[in-house]
């Protein structure tokens, strides 16, 4: 073997042995002094990943127990009020059948009434101040108790007091968004007037409908007006249900085109009718149509418009909008129509899109209200004997239905806590340090640490026997 002065391999070697011991003990006394096998996730990264994955459904598991525990105190609560309410149904029973006797005198049967009343008031406030967290159990808006014992919709269980359902009141509101719907009607070419509308209800459906009126300079001295009736149902979409179409003259060059119109009840039958006034401007002179167009729905049996104008003096406000709004599907959203942009002579319809929004909630079902009843007469009582058996097997059937459902969520429980337990051992067995495995451990690793300082101190002396060589020279 060489003996070398400028590199002790020795010594290093046992350096890095004595460093890998003292890391491994290092290590041992973490897991020691935690109480943990994965102190960081180099340690074990797959087994730390299930252990923490076992954390969360183990905090689930307990978090369902004690919601479990919750539902059975809300209905231990219930259970003893309807007991004491069936307490009371019971004494009146007793009362109602004494005083039902015939041998009993007015006064006695008064008495009797006395105390049945006393009772029925102490029944009602009983079922109207039986809460829990706020919440009337056996009068109100509670039916069914949703309990969450577990993970997600599969962890869902209900327990039911009273029977029935939740109605919800509902309104739609408007999103300012919009879908466009574009219809054509009558000609395409040199318009001068509109299209322009007119929203009203001209079928008395309840419904929006829409007119649109326009004018066409179809020929040298004559202007064609243009009308078309659109109906509209609850989904929002629109046809031409009735079209019509009238030719006005006018004098030289036509300069401008004025249409006014609006709804009213020409007859007094009850649908809408519509009036107009047309004026025509030309360079020779002016030109002027009033009256209005019969509405026949009513007359007919099905919506139309008459084929002519009756001449009649115009009045009233000009309804016609380039923009007109109005609610055309029934939801309560307001839609409008306006010029299509994309049919020349066209109308867009733009039906508002809407969201539900649920604005109220409320609880139907049986109810265990007591009908009122009387005791004064003998015949008062037999009626009310048979009023109270109802009651009596109404809260017999309220005690069963809450026992039934206090054994499903006592069930539930303890299915939540075994899992709960299986769990937290599943958890341990990755997570937990192993005692005994680690304290032999400490004790192999404290004695290679012992030995590897012991040899380190020989193997660097050993460069010392090259300076006996040397002095020997």
């Amino acid at each position: 073997m060489a003996i070398r002065i400028g590199s002790n391999i020795s010594s290093l070697q046992v350096q890095r042995s004595l460093s890998r011991t003292s890391k491994s003990l290092s290590s041992v006394f973490e897991r020691l002094g935690g109480g943990l096998r994965i102190n960081r996730a180099s340690d074990d990264a797959a087994g730390l990943s299930i252990a923490s994955s076992l954390g969360v459904n183990k905090r689930v598991f307990n978090q369902g127990v004690r919601n479990l525990s919750d539902g059975l105190s809300l209905l231990n609560v219930a259970e003893g009020a309807v007991g004491q309410l069936s307490n009371i149904v019971i004494r009146q029973r007793e009362l109602a059948e004494q005083a039902a006797n015939g041998t009993i005198s007015e006064t006695q049967r008064n008495s009797l009434n006395q105390e049945a009343q006393a009772l029925f008031a102490e029944y009602e406030r009983i079922l109207n101040t039986t809460e829990f967290n706020g919440q009337n159990l056996l009068n109100g808006n509670f039916g069914t108790l949703t309990l969450q014992g577990g993970f997600g919709e599969n962890g869902e269980l209900g327990a039911t007091i009273r029977e029935g359902s939740i109605q919800q009141t509902t309104q739609e509101s408007g999103l300012g968004t919009y879908t466009a719907n574009h219809i054509g009607f009558g000609g395409s070419t040199s318009i001068e007037f509109g299209p322009e509308f007119l929203v009203d209800d001209f079928n008395n459906d309840g419904i929006d409908d829409i007119i649109a009126i326009k004018a066409r300079d179809t020929a040298p001295g004559n202007l064609r007006v243009e009308i078309g009736f659109f109906l509209g149902d609850e989904d929002g979409n629109f046809s031409l249900d009735d079209a019509f179409g009238s030719n006005m003259g006018y004098s030289g060059t036509l300069l401008g085109v004025n249409i006014q119109a609006n709804a009213f009840d020409a007859g007094g039958d009850g649908d809408r009718d519509l009036r107009l006034s047309i004026g025509t401007l030309g360079s020779l002179g002016l030109g002027l149509l009033e009256g209005y167009i019969k509405n026949e729905t009513v007359d007919n049996g099905s919506f139309g418009f008459a084929s002519v104008i009756t001449t009649s003096p115009f009045s009233g406000p000009n309804r016609l909008l380039s923009t007109a709004t109005g609610d055309f599907n029934n939801d309560g959203v307001q839609d409008e129509v306006t010029v299509s942009g994309s049919i020349v002579g066209g109308m867009n319809i733009r039906i508002q899109n809407t969201e539900t929004l649920i604005i109220d909630e409320s609880f139907v079902g049986e109810t265990l209200e007591q009908t009122a009843f009387s005791l004064e007469s003998q015949g008062y009582a037999l009626q009310a004997l048979d009023s109270l058996e109802s009651d009596l097997d109404q809260l017999n059937r309220i005690i069963s239905r809450i026992g039934a459902s206090q054994s499903r969520i006592a069930t539930a429980s303890s299915v939540l806590q075994v899992s709960a337990e299986d769990t937290a051992a599943a958890q341990s067995r990755i997570l937990d340090v192993d005692v005994a495995s680690e304290a032999a451990k400490l004790t192999r690793l404290s004695l290679l640490q012992q030995a590897s300082a012991s040899i380190l101190s020989q193997a660097n002396q050993q460069p010392a026997i090259a300076l006996s060589l040397l002095n020997n020279i």
